[in-house]
């Protein structure tokens, strides 16, 4: 019978190999508990060949897979305004499962409409060439006002208004400079500066009176303090230390105690060679690879947390070095700060306010003498240029003052023109561009809008949900799981998917449920090898008809893959089969001895096998014969196939 390279089957196995089995430790009982001489022919060792039903399968196991699944996630970031489902919750595609709050995305996306209309208005302003009434009197308007200007230019008609404006500027002019040559400084500006002086002599007395027993008093303070923190940063870090060294030593001892437990589980299901004691169609045997399994897990789990319990001291260790560091350096910072405030001011700092007083007082005498050479110079310049802004409106306006007016005029004129005249091609693309880039604009505002509504993928089952109104979106946030279409999958041998179609028939059971049985297919063999271990193994997927609830994803599964099936047929146990050339033989009474009777055969479920012709129903056999008379020695159990 083929076996799948996964566990052994721990039940399921049909009557018919529970009931060989049977008959066969009847048949072998009296040949292995010292009964008659194999050579003598006796009826506790032979058998009558019977008809019945014959299974050849491929046994495997594997867990229960959904047909889809995935983890949600939302594509933008933001804070979670609704959750709409909850786990095992049934959801169809399309449906809101959570949102965010959207109020400044939809704000974006309003924002984005209006550019669209804006660059939508400008375009067809441009298409259209619609200048607003508005817009053109006010481009008239600037012509007028240029032309006016020229004018005036030209003829140096200034008006009385512009005339008494100029000798206003020429008056102001005339009295910075008479400021500018006999002191500018007003009562205020001189009361500023001298409370400057009285501000800087203050400081360097100060300075110069060393220090004060309040600033000596507060840097012991904080010096004290800072003694005292490093004790209690050394107490507590001593703590933490110890007490990570006692959890690192309970986790050891832990180890020790799984590995212990493993030896005594090892020993008692493996024999001195390292192998199983019982075997796969043994009672218990099941048992004993759970049993076996559960230690190794167990002394894993607990060599896992004596790694963590070790880098949790290892961690404490460096974290003591760091806080006691930290803590000594802040009594060193007060330690220099006490002494910086005992020793008061540095020659350097004197220095620097007596140079700060000397520039306050010299700040006070210069308001006091009145304005520099370059202070009057620069009111004389300003006179000169109010009293020729003066002469310029009464005189009319050099040539360059025309040239200036002229290009006023021409500038306004081509402004108007354009209001009037036709679009170009340029302004069109220009334009088009601008509504297209808007569009895109909006696109995207629309899309972040909408992602910040979580929909469902698929229909489904929630299996997960991580966040909560007014917690953030980041992450995985649910998961999503399809039932509709739930599989197991494999990993066969070369040998055993050598003899798998696809739709053949598989029996399904799973340990977790006593009465749970299925009948699934083969849905899909993978066509191309994986190694696992240095195995070569292939994929093989059953469907599982089934939507029963008590059929959770991840459960075990045993499977039984049908190859063929035969009912009432001839049935000769493999004990019995001896190999002769390539064919089989069997042992049939005669007398006082045996003779040898060609058959030929069929199918196989490991324990019986069809015998096609060359017996009868009815007919006794040996059932363990010892060797073919011609074939030298076939083994106890002969070459069954």
């Amino acid at each position: 019978m083929a076996e799948s390279s996964a566990q052994p089957k721990k039940r399921g196995y049909k009557w018919f190999v529970i009931s060989g089995a049977i008959l066969l430790a009847l048949v072998l009982m009296p040949f292995v508990f010292g009964g008659d001489d194999p050579s003598t022919v006796s009826a506790s060792t032979t058998t009558t060949i019977q008809r019945g039903r014959l299974v050849s399968s491929v046994l495997g196991s594997g867990t229960i897979n959904p047909k889809q699944s995935l983890d949600l996630t939302f594509q933008t970031t933001g804070i979670v305004s609704t959750v709409l489902v909850s786990e095992g919750q049934q959801v169809v595609a399309g449906q809101i499962l959570a949102e965010l709050d959207d109020r400044n995305l939809a704000l974006s996306v309003l924002s984005a409409e209006a550019n669209l209309q804006s660059a939508q208005a400008r375009l067809r302003q441009t298409q259209e060439g619609n200048a607003r009434p508005e817009d053109l009197a006010a481009s008239q308007a600037s012509v007028d006002n240029a032309k006016a200007n020229l004018q005036k230019t030209v003829t140096g008609n200034a008006t009385a208004a512009d005339i008494a404006s100029a000798q206003a500027s020429v008056a102001n002019a005339e009295a910075q400079l008479r400021k500018a040559k006999n002191g500018t400084a007003t009562p205020a500006d001189l009361a500023n500066a001298e409370a400057s002086v009285r501000s800087a002599q203050a400081k360097l007395d100060d300075l110069r009176a060393g220090p004060k027993p309040e600033k000596v008093s507060s840097a012991q303070v904080t010096l004290d303090q800072a003694k005292s923190s490093l004790e209690q940063v050394k107490s507590d870090a001593s703590k933490a230390k110890n007490q990570a060294a006692l959890d690192r030593d309970t986790a050891a001892n832990a180890v020790r105690n799984a590995q212990t437990s493993l030896s005594q589980v090892y020993w008692e299901t493996h024999d001195a060679d390292g192998n199983w004691k019982k075997k796969p169609d043994d009672f218990g045997y099941q048992t004993d690879v759970d049993r076996y399994n559960n230690a190794v897990r167990d002394e894993q789990d607990a060599q896992t947390k004596l790694d963590a319990a070790q880098l949790a001291y290892d961690n404490a260790v460096t974290q003591e070095g760091l806080d006691i560091a930290n803590a000594e350096a802040k009594v060193r910072d007060a330690e220099v700060q006490l002494q910086t405030v005992l020793k008061g001011a540095t020659a350097l700092e004197i220095t620097q306010a007596e140079a700060a007083l000397d520039q306050a007082q010299a700040n006070l005498d210069k308001l006091k003498q009145g304005g520099t050479a370059d202070d009057v110079a620069a009111a004389q310049a300003n006179l000169d240029q109010a009293k020729a802004n003066l002469r310029k409106l009464t005189q009319g306006g050099t040539a360059a003052d025309v040239a200036a007016a002229q290009a006023n005029v021409d500038q306004a004129n081509a402004n108007l023109d354009k209001l009037t005249a036709p679009p170009t091609d340029t302004d069109l693309a220009i334009q088009e561009a601008a509504v297209s880039q808007s569009e895109q604009s909006l696109k995207q505002a629309q899309l972040q809008r909408d992602n910040a509504t979580l929909r469902a993928p698929f229909a489904g089952v929630i299996t997960s949900v991580s966040i909560v109104p007014g917690g953030p979106s980041s992450g995985v946030v649910m998961h999503i799981l399809d039932r509709s279409g739930l599989y197991v999958e494999l990993n066969l041998s070369e040998t055993d998917v050598a003899l798998v179609t696809l739709n053949q028939k598989v029996e399904l059971t799973i340990d977790a449920l006593d009465a749970w049985s299925a009948e699934g297919t083969v849905s899909y063999i993978s066509p191309v090898a994986e190694v696992s271990n240095g195995v070569v193994i292939y994929r093989v997927k059953i469907s599982v008809p089934s939507n029963d609830p008590m059929v959770k994803v991840g459960m075990t599964v045993n499977t039984n893959i049908i190859l063929s099936e035969k009912s009432d047929v001839l049935l000769v146990p493999n004990s019995a089969l001896l190999p002769k050339g390539s064919g089989r033989v069997v042992q049939v009474p005669d007398g006082a001895g045996v003779r040898e009777v060609d058959v030929v055969t069929g199918i196989s479920d490991g324990s019986f096998t069809e015998v096609l012709s060359g017996l009868n129903e009815g007919d006794t056999i040996i059932a363990v014969p010892t060797a073919a008379s011609d074939s030298g020695n076939g083994g106890l159990f002969g070459g069954g196939r």
